[in-house]
């Protein structure tokens, strides 16, 4: 299906695979088409859905990655406004590690709406000293998201046990960026 994608001549504005279970490898197969676009298939693409696909967070970056990347190489990218990553899992693994990797990631500013709502923070051992080490490490990457998201005014994070301190730390995160749009301010929704 992404083979056609990629290929097809006229440009695809949507794309919307929520609760299709791609998984980790269809996540990469998109990425791939995501960077390889120029112009058709999904060049237009404007706004892109994975609402509960079965991601890991890993590749809920590769995905972000892709954007980017197809938005400096004059791609898919570039008109992007809005990606809804929404419930996935953002496994413990990941700990602290993906914010630094968010950070990295200067998405473009098309995309002005990102959603990762209930994304399910998983992982195993460690009680509640592990939960809080989990939780910790989706905050950081969410931090990374925001000090690197130019275009972005709305970071919807719903679902995710996060409260109102969180919102403010998170707020404080983006200090430093330039405000996304005039006259635009960022809100995040917990």
């Amino acid at each position: 299906m992404l083979c056609a994608l990629r290929c097809a001549a006229a440009p695809l504005s949507s794309l919307d695979l929520s609760f299709n279970p791609i998984g980790d490898e269809g996540a990469d197969a998109l990425a791939d088409a995501l960077r390889a676009s120029r112009g058709g298939g999904l060049g237009a693409l404007t706004s892109l859905a994975l609402r509960c696909c079965d991601l890991r967070a890993a590749a809920m970056r590769r995905v972000l990655r892709a954007i980017a990347a197809a938005a400096g190489g004059g791609g898919g990218g570039g008109m992007l406004r809005t990606c809804d990553l929404g419930f996935n899992a953002w496994d413990e693994g990941d700990g602290g590690g993906g914010g630094g990797e968010l950070r990295a990631i200067a998405l473009p500013a098309s995309l002005a709406r990102v959603d990762l709502s209930s994304v399910v923070v998983v992982g195993g051992a460690g009680g509640a000293g592990g939960a809080a080490r989990r939780r910790e490490g989706f905050l950081c990457a969410m931090g990374g998201l925001v000090e690197h998201a130019r275009g972005l005014r709305e970071l919807v994070l719903e679902g995710n046990g996060l409260g109102d301190e969180d919102r403010r730390r998170l707020l404080g995160k983006g200090a430093a960026v330039p405000p996304p749009l005039p006259g635009g301010a960022l809100q995040v929704s917990v």
